[in-house]
């Protein structure tokens, strides 16, 4: 069970983790929806912005701390706050 806890805590004690799944992204630990178009969303994180590009896109679960995205998901980048 220890094992289990260290590996757990590795996994989630983060900043932040953005996860891929088909046609879905998961963003854990964001600060601020930026942009949000069909086209484009801009999430601010901490120390950076990211930029989700694609086709049909749309917030389909969204609270304090995570967001869900689904569409064709065809960039994902990022820039450094100034």
């Amino acid at each position: 069970m220890k094992i289990a806890n260290a590996l757990s805590n590795f996994l989630y004690d983060k900043k932040y983790f953005v996860t891929i799944f088909d046609n879905c992204l998961h963003i854990y630990k964001y600060q601020e929806l930026l942009k949000l178009t069909s086209t484009v969303i801009i999430v601010k994180m901490e120390e950076f912005e990211l930029r989700i590009v694609g086709q049909d896109l749309t917030i389909v679960q969204m609270n304090n701390e995570e967001i869900l995205i689904m569409g064709l998901i065809l960039d994902i980048g990022r820039t450094y706050a100034k």
